[in-house]
């Protein structure tokens, strides 16, 4: 009886020390930190395929391409007037209702309209709703 008490008070000492061990590091990278930091916004590419521009509007230089679930990180944004077809009965180029301005995304790699793209404001959960898109 003895020395099961004794094997039992061993085993859990070492138990109760193992959990102890100092051996694990928190990470504080910055990247780490930058997932969760208030003030950055992130946008998941919504549409199967979709191009990067130049510039705000469907005619600049196309600079890169993404794909639906594609996550990236939102330099800035602005409206935008995008022109339209010219009708039959004119032969100038109207241009969208004021009310109907396009909101357009900064990325590192070009701009996307805000029909391409969903915003979140941390990483964690634009990259959350990129794993349901690419999943479905």
């Amino acid at each position: 009886m003895r020395r099961s008490v004794t094997v039992l008070f061993f085993f859990a000492a070492a138990v109760f020390f193992a959990g102890c061990s100092k051996s694990k590091t928190i990470d504080l990278s910055h990247e780490s930190y930058s997932d969760l930091a208030p003030g950055y916004e992130w946008a998941v590419v919504k549409v199967p395929y979709v191009a990067f521009r130049s510039g705000c509007g469907y005619s600049d230089t196309i600079t890169g391409h993404a794909r639906n679930g594609d996550i990236f990180l939102v330099k800035g944004s602005r409206f935008a007037e995008i022109p339209v077809e010219a009708d039959e009965n004119t032969s100038k180029k109207k241009t969208v209702a004021s009310s109907e301005k396009i909101l357009w995304y900064e990325f590192d790699k070009g701009w996307l309209d805000q029909n391409s793209v969903t915003i979140y404001d941390t990483k964690l959960k634009a990259q959350s709703a990129a794993e349901k898109i690419v999943s479905n």
